[in-house]
């Protein structure tokens, strides 16, 4: 297997938690070093080891990060500014920029897994994250999906937390989201137009730092839920 993750500061997280072998996307793909200068840019070409087909797996963390939309620096542009065509291509054996190939289902491409949470915000477009697989469709690149709907829970397990999420995902699947799920905490207010809303943003922004869900009452939530 070959693991790599959206950036390096991702790559980190998961070596501190056993996977010592996690590269950076644009660390594994492109060269260390720019090979020129244009338009003020400097271009660093795609440079990466060797990849056998038949043998090698990558795994891709924190899929729903990585989108391909044109992304360049003000000073720095990797390959063609398209990450995931230039991953696809160098699979490939294409260059960067290089005119498509024909017949692209019948060229062998290593396997790949994509791990990510389609619940999260994406980078970029939702139609253009590379766990929708929207790139790999239009290539006629075959694709498996799967969503695990079960969690995990063990003794050490935040098991108020678990139950919030379960629930509120169950709302974002349904496309019904009406109200929020019952806080053991009983730290759920209802908030009128112009009470405290001052206070509250201060409160967010001071230390320590907390986490606010805001959603309309039930008489917004059918005019919420049509604009959904």
């Amino acid at each position: 297997p070959r693991f790599l993750a959206p950036n390096a500061r991702i790559a980190n997280r998961y070596k501190a938690n056993g996977f010592l072998d996690v590269s950076s996307i644009y660390s594994w793909l492109y060269a260390g070093r720019p090979t020129v200068i244009e338009n003020g840019k400097a271009q660093y070409p795609m440079s990466h080891d060797p990849v056998d087909s038949s043998r090698d797996v990558f795994i891709i963390f924190d899929a729903h990060l990585l989108g391909d939309e044109l992304f360049e620096m003000e000073t720095t542009v990797y390959g063609s500014g398209y990450i995931l065509r230039d991953l696809l291509d160098s699979l490939r054996g294409m260059k960067a920029g290089a005119d498509d190939q024909p017949a692209l289902e019948f060229q062998e491409l290593p396997k790949l897994l994509l791990v990510g949470d389609p619940y999260q915000l994406t980078r970029g477009g939702r139609d253009k994250s590379l766990l929708g697989c929207q790139l790999f469709e239009q290539h006629k690149i075959g694709v498996a999906k799967a969503e695990l709907n079960s969690q995990d829970r063990d003794e050490l397990a935040p098991i108020e937390r678990l139950d919030f999420q379960k629930i509120l995902i169950a709302q974002l699947k349904s496309h019904k989201f009406v109200q929020l799920p019952v806080c053991q905490q009983g730290t759920i207010k209802t908030i009128g137009k112009g009470e405290s809303t001052d206070n509250i943003a201060t409160a967010l922004l001071q230390w320590p730092r907390r986490t606010a869900y805001l959603c309309a009452t039930n008489e917004a939530a059918q005019t919420v839920n049509r604009g959904i």
